[in-house]
């Protein structure tokens, strides 16, 4: 070989190798997963969610956002994107009154991506919820464009069908965790190697075991660090300075006695005709037996009316703002299994009687 040839070969072969190396470590951080928890719902913390998704996306070249939401629902919300219109997301919003979803935060979340990250592509790694509603308008979206073949069309179906186990599951909690695992997993292998980066509950992303009250158990994040290892990078933003202002209760006080309290979350709602600007749910942990022999309401529906997913036999107290004022604390009692369609019955506890 001449010094000519010799030198193009070498040439070649340092261009190749430079080429390689610089398609390793470009690749969005070679498949790397970033997952943030958050306490639903609170101004702060979603602040900073899209202050990170900014910077992943501007910086890094990432474009997939995982969310706690459904196949179906990030669907639509990846359909809005290309919409001249907000007439989608707001469809979505009304689905999802009683939800965390409803909250106008979200919206200006969602806004505020479309305006300044308009490549983000969602996706949705819950159980099917609003599976009556949502789920069942993206399968018309499907069919009029005649696409029930299509792997959309079963994906769909087949979330719609885990929303309606999880609401029938008298273990709800441990098969919600292990399916949005799988489901994350799903998502995440169809990319191939991309980076992503998620948002979800605080219980979900926390890399110790849950306790929903039916003894330990490992969560979304867990089961993911099983597969990953190294590539999962999580944190609890609830645990950084942005969350450090935000001080749930740790006990409720009714009828003038103090009972030990776990926060649940937050939700909008209408109950009765009254819309309430936001209910602050906690899950009662102690004294039930106060409240057993107390005069109880008409049975509702605690998915149909109140839109919340609770467990059997629990005590829930609910804080009502109304127009931005404390309008009072209700109490709840769920029945102890579920009806023939999968829904759990709640009662109001009369405190005043």
């Amino acid at each position: 070989m001449n010094r000519k040839k010799l030198i193009s070969t070498i040439v070649v072969l340092f261009i190749t190798i430079a080429i390689g190396f610089t398609a390793y470590h470009s690749n969005s951080a070679q498949g790397n997963i970033y997952l943030y928890g958050e306490m639903h719902a609170e101004p702060e913390l979603v602040e900073r969610e899209y202050d990170l998704w900014y910077q992943y996306y501007h910086e890094k070249g990432m474009r997939h956002l995982f969310l706690e939401d459904s196949y179906y629902g990030a669907e639509f919300l990846n359909i809005w994107m290309q919409s001249d219109s907000d007439e989608l997301l707001e469809q979505l919003r009304k689905e999802r009154i009683g939800s965390f979803g409803a909250s106008s935060i979200y919206k200006e979340f969602y806004k505020k991506i479309k305006r300044e990250c308009p490549e983000t592509i969602f996706h949705g790694t819950d159980v099917g919820h609003q599976y009556d509603t949502t789920g069942e308008r993206y399968l018309d979206y499907l069919e009029e464009k005649g696409q029930e073949e299509s792997e959309k069309y079963k994906r769909a179906r087949e979330v719609m069908k885990q929303g309606q186990e999880y609401h029938r599951d008298t273990d709800k909690d441990v098969y919600r965790e292990k399916k949005m695992a799988e489901n994350f997993i799903w998502e995440y292998e169809k990319l191939k190697g991309e980076s992503v980066m998620g948002i979800y509950g605080g219980a979900h992303v926390e890399l110790t075991q849950a306790d929903y009250g039916t003894g330990l158990m490992d969560n979304m994040a867990l089961q993911l660090r099983e597969k990953y290892r190294e590539k999962l990078v999580t944190e609890d933003l609830w645990d950084t300075p942005y969350g450090s202002d935000i001080q749930p209760k740790e006990a409720i006080e009714i009828k003038g006695k103090q009972y030990r309290a776990s926060y649940v979350g937050d939700a909008i709602t209408v109950i009765e005709g009254k819309y309430y600007s936001t209910v602050t749910i906690y899950k009662v942990k102690e004294g039930q037996e106060d409240f057993e022999n107390m005069p109880m309401g008409e049975p509702i529906s605690a998915r149909d009316e109140l839109k919340l997913d609770v467990n059997y036999g629990t005590v829930y107290a609910l804080e009502f703002i109304g127009d931005g004022e404390y309008v009072g604390t209700r109490l709840f009692l769920t029945d102890t299994s579920a009806r023939e369609d999968g829904s759990i019955m709640m009662r109001e506890i009369q405190l005043d009687d």
